[in-house]
């Protein structure tokens, strides 16, 4: 269980902004060494190396929808004051199937925002494909508004060797239970040639599946928004440049060996707004499992309340 209380406007000196043990090499470890002893053996009686694990638990990892809170709070701003803070609470409900169960609020009760996971886990020898399962919810009571939508499928390649590089692709529909409207996006594989890696697009709709407003770019870097009718004219001339790309390259990639782009790459059509990017990963990053900023900052070690106050089951006590 993980019990989290993080106030912005009022930050506890006592919280840690690292984790205890940097994170080892994993080329120290030869994976072949541990592998050919498994053959032939029974999944759950293969042992893994420590190393490959990280000194957080999933219930913490769950705390990363977290990251953008802000974004609520700028929309729920009241009386000129935004409404900095959230209370979280998490907890492993299921083990056999594995489900994990979510509740978070604002300080001030501005939002609610809560959920299952519980994804189905495929194996295709290189890489691992995660399935999710699972409705996400986000309620405004200010505006008394419900938004509901499910996560879109993950691929983590290279899970044996190489560089380890995730993607998400799928369709994912964020419905407005209040107005009727919903947004459809659509995360793209990453494809052959890579282009598509990591892009998304998609619509914003009324009611009667009017398009109300184009939305493009990529999960990695950043959102715009646009007229639907500029978005279509433009993704219609890009397709065409893009087919003739296609026929005059003879280039062929294993999508595994594939290592993300570390520039940034979405092309801004004339006429877009920026209504989202992400924020920068500290510079230590690298050496305490890639976490985020709003992970290394409050929710490592977060300062908790006392200990008859804290389930005892909870994760961040221990």
């Amino acid at each position: 269980m993980v019990t989290l209380l993080i106030n912005y406007n009022n930050r506890s000196p006592k919280t840690e902004s690292a984790l205890p043990a940097a994170m080892f090499s994993r080329s120290n470890v030869s994976m072949w060494s541990v592998l050919k002893k498994c053959i032939g053996m029974e999944l759950s009686k293969i042992t893994m190396p420590v190393i490959f694990n990280e000194p957080l638990s999933f219930l913490q990892r769950l705390t990363e929808y977290m990251e953008h809170t802000y974004l609520i709070h700028k929309a729920m701003i009241v009386g000129g004051i935004p409404l900095l803070g959230f209370r979280w609470v998490s907890e492993q409900v299921s083990h056999h199937p594995p489900v994990s169960a979510f509740h978070a609020e604002g300080i001030k009760s501005d939002f609610r925002f809560h959920g299952s996971i519980y994804p189905k886990l495929k194996f295709w020898g290189k890489s691992v494909e995660a399935e999710p399962r699972g409705i996400i919810t986000l309620e405004l009571p200010l505006h008394n508004e419900a938004y509901t939508w499910t996560n879109p499928t993950c691929c983590v390649h290279n899970i044996i060797m190489g560089q380890l590089w995730i993607e998400q692709y799928g369709n994912v529909e964020i419905i407005n239970h209040k107005t009727g409207e919903r947004c459809c996006l659509t995360f793209k594989p990453c494809g052959i040639f890579g282009k598509e890696l990591h892009k998304v697009e998609g619509y914003i709709l009324d009611k009667s599946k009017r398009k109300i407003c184009a939305l493009y770019g990529k999960w990695t870097e950043c959102l715009y928004a646009v007229d639907p009718a500029i978005f279509d004219a433009h993704r219609k001339s890009d397709t065409k440049r893009s087919e003739k790309d296609r026929k005059g390259s003879t280039q062929s990639n294993n999508a595994d060996e594939m290592p993300p782009p570390e520039a940034e790459t979405v092309q801004v059509i004339p006429g877009s707004e920026l209504i989202w990017r992400i924020s920068p990963r500290p510079d230590n990053s690298g050496k305490v499992c890639g976490i985020f900023q709003h992970l290394s900052s409050h929710t490592l070690m977060p300062s908790m309340p006392s200990s008859s106050q804290v389930c005892g089951s909870d994760c961040s006590d221990r």
